[in-house]
């Protein structure tokens, strides 16, 4: 087999010339706005998102547009798990630049301002509309405490809170979102009806079921067994982010994507080598249950249309899914490369922050290619690690469940120093040139101050603060005199592996006091860094996608 980086060879010249043709500049009527919508505006810079329409067939085009209509309706559904009121107040907006700013943000609560709002007056309710407005965490934790019978149907990632009869009940996404999710499930009965693979035909149909049985656990495991499509979905609710009162509950989204099979094929290495690369991770050695599944495909594809959770505010560049612990302890995880997506950010956003922020003698370390692999790594860390805990009576739970809202940045934590360990062990053995590492490094660096800026108080700024600050502790990382930063990469390799085993004994333990703890202590804003932040006002801080509909 050929070394894994001449494989990646041709994904470094990709990013390097697409990115200049896939990236636009903002629209010149948000240049030097100094109103303060349209400054906020021109934090996003529009980038058209292509692909190649003339890979499909004519039935697959069918396919795709009923796809496209299913993804639609998880725009909708996410509004509503946002706030109640979110689709009323939409119909408010009485100016295009206030449209358009509230359709980025689902809402009228600014992503990038740690959710203060935007238009109205109203506080961002912390668990959404997966629960009474009026409810507290203590409420919540009381009732079950009286009523242990509905553990699971109050923790899980598929059931909306509500108060009727003045005490608290779990009503299932089916039910809840009844019309709307049957309309989702007819869409996606159709594009089955218009495939011939038989792996995606069976993830389509099972998944239509799902949305009227609120059973995902079936359609799931299909997802993980698609093969040889050239049409990506992934549709449904995954994350729990926007949960920020316990993490339990999985908002809609959808992917709509267009499979590059020659450079998934690139990365099969990477799937395979995962049992090995397992054993080299900090396991506590005292570790009690098991670790996350193996079976690990690696896709990359083109995003034709994504909505709902996918969509709002920072647009995702990767994920790893599914998050239900049993579908991972079984099949594992699937990484997903959003190829399109990962060039755009590259060009428009990371590169001019190294220009800005990472010294001179650092900043020809700056590569496509270690970004990217920065991005896959960090997903294929996320599905590695521990998953599902054995507790001394016996029990199963999972790190999710025991680490409730402090999951999320931990696991962002966990998921970028897991990523690198995974870079540095695969070029001590060759299949990365021996300056990658640099590169990944300063690239690495660049990279933490483009994802700061998304909100240090969201769970991945919190994750990339536990990094920061740590390795500004172990003197990795130095803010020289002219406000500029480098690193000593030996320091910052050595840091970020005493960091990795950090974190996965806390998530090993399951203990959230000692998680809390750590937090607090790793996730405070250092000196100068809100001012080096600001430096970078010139720089859009995410894309704002405009999706090639026509084909």
């Amino acid at each position: 087999m050929p070394k894994f980086w001449f494989c990646l060879l041709a994904i470094t010249l990709l990013l390097t010339v697409a990115c200049a043709r896939k990236t636009e500049a903002p629209a010149p009527a948000l240049a030097g706005a100094t109103d303060p919508l349209s400054a906020k505006l021109a934090r996003y810079a529009p980038v058209t998102l292509k692909w190649d329409p003339s890979v499909l067939s004519a039935e697959e085009k069918e396919a795709l547009r009923a796809l496209i209509e299913a993804a639609k309706i998880m725009d909708e559904l996410f509004y509503l798990q946002v706030h109640p009121k979110a689709l009323e107040w939409r119909e408010q907006m009485d100016t295009p630049a206030l449209k358009r700013y509230y359709a980025i943000n689902f809402g009228p609560w600014d992503a990038l301002d740690g959710g203060t709002p935007f238009w109205g007056h109203t506080p961002k309710p912390k668990g959404g509309g997966f629960y009474p407005l009026d409810m507290t965490k203590e409420e919540f934790e009381a009732h079950l405490a009286a009523h242990p019978e509905d553990r699971e149907a109050f923790t899980s990632y598929f059931t909306v809170i509500v108060r009727e009869g003045g005490t608290l009940k779990a009503v299932p996404y089916s039910d809840y979102f009844k019309e709307r999710l049957a309309k989702a499930s007819f869409n996606l009965s159709t594009a089955a009806s218009l495939v011939t693979n038989p792996t995606l035909k069976k993830y389509l149909e099972s998944r239509s079921k799902a949305f009227l049985s609120n059973d995902y656990l079936p359609s799931d495991m299909d997802w993980m067994d698609i093969r040889d499509s050239r049409l990506d979905p992934t549709i449904g609710p995954y994350e729990t982010y926007g949960d920020e009162l316990f993490g339990y509950k999985a908002a809609f989204e959808a992917f709509i994507a267009v499979a590059d099979p020659v450079e998934s094929a690139k990365l099969e290495y990477v799937a395979g080598a995962l049992p090995d690369l397992d054993r080299t991770l900090p396991y506590p050695k005292d570790f009690k249950g098991r670790p996350k599944g193996m079976d690990s495909p690696i896709s990359v594809v083109n995003l034709v249309f994504n909505a709902g959770d996918a969509k709002a505010g920072v647009q995702t560049i990767a994920f790893n899914l599914p998050n239900d612990e049993r579908v991972v302890a079984a099949k594992g995880s699937k990484k997903v490369m959003l190829k399109n997506v990962i060039e755009a950010k590259y060009e428009a956003i990371l590169k001019p922050i190294g220009g800005i922020l990472i010294g001179e003698e650092a900043r020809p370390f700056i590569s496509p290619a270690a970004f990217f692999n920065h991005v896959l790594f960090h997903e294929v860390s996320h599905g590695m690690g521990p998953g599902i805990l054995d507790l001394p009576d016996g029990t199963q739970t999972s790190v999710r469940e025991r680490m409730k809202d402090l999951y999320s940045g931990l696991e962002e934590a966990k998921a970028d120093v897991g990523g690198i360990h995974l870079v540095s062990i695969l070029t001590e053995r060759g299949q990365f040139p021996p300056g990658f590492k640099n590169e990944t490094a300063v690239t690495n660096l660049a990279s933490m101050f483009r994802s700061m800026r998304f909100g240090l108080h969201e769970a991945h700024g919190k994750g990339v603060l536990i990094q920061f600050n740590w390795l500004v502790k172990k003197n990795a990382i130095f803010r020289t005199d002219a406000g500029l930063y480098q690193l000593d990469p030996d320091l910052f390799y050595q840091g970020m592996e005493a960091l990795l085993a950090e974190i996965y004994a806390l998530q090993a333990a399951g203990d959230y006091d000692a998680a809390k703890r750590f937090m607090d202590q790793w996730t405070m804003v250092p000196e100068h860094l809100e001012a080096d932040l600001a430096r970078l006002s010139a720089v859009p801080v995410d894309i704002e996608p405009v999706f090639q509909l026509e084909f």
